[in-house]
């Protein structure tokens, strides 16, 4: 979405199926395509069918994450800011947007995780008999 575009134009698209996924945050790009903010979606329909207001308006700096980052600094990260979803950017590229991962992302993320960890193959040692059995 354009820095200059309608809050009212934005918030009339944005009647989807939850069933399909709800996209609850927006990021907001600047002339030249890069990230200047993000909007969420209830601020977006708290604007109003009338609100002539441009997103940069209502846009909020965004809180990123990095590719390479652990689950566990993004999951930090999103703790100390009290949000459920981040703006993904390189690192080399910090205002070009990669995606979006919402919390709910990163549990499953962490779900497959602790699954691999708790299934990796285990090396067993083999008992030694004593001397004499057989």
């Amino acid at each position: 979405m354009g820095i200059d575009t309608a809050a009212a134009r934005v918030a009339a698209g944005t009647d989807e199926d939850p069933d399909t996924g709800v996209q609850l945050l927006y990021p907001v790009l600047d002339r030249t395509g890069l990230l200047s903010g993000v909007v969420t979606r209830s601020r977006l329909l708290g604007a109003g069918p009338d609100d002539i207001r441009p997103l940069s308006a209502l846009a909020q700096p965004p809180v990123v994450a990095h590719p390479d980052e652990t689950l566990r600094t993004v999951a930090n990260r999103m703790a100390a800011h009290h949000v459920t979803r981040v703006v993904v950017t390189p690192r080399d590229e910090p205002g070009r947007v990669d995606g979006i991962l919402s919390l709910g992302q990163l549990l499953e993320a962490r779900r497959v995780d602790l699954h691999e960890e708790q299934h990796v193959e285990r090396v067993f040692r083999r008992r030694r008999e004593p001397a004499g059995v057989r």
